[in-house]
């Protein structure tokens, strides 16, 4: 890899690698909002940026992911 790609790779990440939340999780976050409560949307704002930040976060794994060959010792 020339650096180019290197920092290409370190700006963007690794599509593979970031988290997507199943909708399983998504309803179990929202439900304990409350629709007749009068501050729900703030709820659902704390809600939407909670999955933002788990979103962003990356998760790699070696054998997926490595750029090249198997380097051997």
């Amino acid at each position: 890899m020339n650096f180019k790609q290197i920092v290409g790779f370190v700006e963007t990440g690794k599509p593979l690698a970031r988290l997507q939340l199943e909708e399983a999780e998504r309803v179990r976050l929202h439900a304990h909002i409350v629709n007749l409560d009068p501050f729900n949307l703030i709820d659902k704002l704390l809600v939407k940026e909670i999955i933002a930040v788990r979103e962003s976060e990356e998760v790699y794994d070696y054998e997926r992911d490595r750029p090249g060959e198997v380097i051997r010792e």
